[in-house]
Order: C-alpha cells, then structure tokens, then sequence
C-alpha cells in the first residue's frame, strides 16, 4: 500500500515536472534571439525589414539588429558566422544574413521564408 502511494506521488511529481517543465522552454524559446546583420543603404535588407514589420515579427521574438557597412566589429563578426555557416563569398561581407538557432539564411528570400516558417511554427 505503501509503495503504490509512493508510486502514485512519483507519477503526480514527474507529471507536474512535465507542465512546469514545458512552460519553462516556451519562455526560454520566446526570448532566443535572432540576429539580422544588415547594411545601410542595401535594399534587400530593407526588403526584410518591411517584411518584419508588416508581420510584426518583433512581436513574435526578439530580432538583434546589426549593421555592417559602417560598424567593422560587426563586418568581423558576421564574416566569422559566415565562415561557420559555410556560406558562399566568405572572403567579404553580404548582406542581408540571419543567424539563428546555429543556421545561417543569405539574402532577402531565403530570410523572409524561413521567418514566416519560425512565425507559424510559434502560432
């Protein structure tokens, strides 16, 4: 009798666990950031932009902004990410790039589809 209480408890544990534990990666998950490494003056970074804000991405998550053409650290870093990413061109910076979650999207399309994607996918 004992041990089936003790059971019971362990299963009520290990469920409430689950909940909890469930709420916890839905907040981790809405405050991840993504990161948009653009350049003044490029219009396919601004393609993305009117995207984001015609959608209200900003919203959804959290979009960390950089820009490249005027800001060198950011140039480094992003040409580093390019690098790890394996994108085509690494020897000079190209804009638009999204990194997140450890993958890289280059250019104006390949951005806005994989951000309508993430956007449903929260939906």
């Amino acid at each position: 009798m004992i041990a089936k209480r003790l059971l019971l408890g362990l299963v009520a544990i290990i469920a409430l666990s689950a909940i909890v534990g469930t709420g916890a990666i839905a907040y981790f998950n809405n405050t991840e950031k993504t990161t948009l490494y653009y350049g003044d003056g490029c219009s396919h970074c601004e393609r993305v932009e009117q995207y984001i804000k015609n959608t209200k991405l900003d919203d959804q998550f959290i979009i960390d902004r950089k820009e490249v053409f005027n800001n060198k650290k950011n140039a480094e870093t992003l040409l580093k990410k390019m690098i790890a990413c394996k994108l085509p061109n690494t020897t000079e910076v190209s804009v638009p790039v999204l990194v997140d979650q450890g993958k890289c999207f280059l250019g104006d399309v390949d951005i806005i589809k994989y951000l309508s994607e993430k956007a449903a996918i929260r939906k």
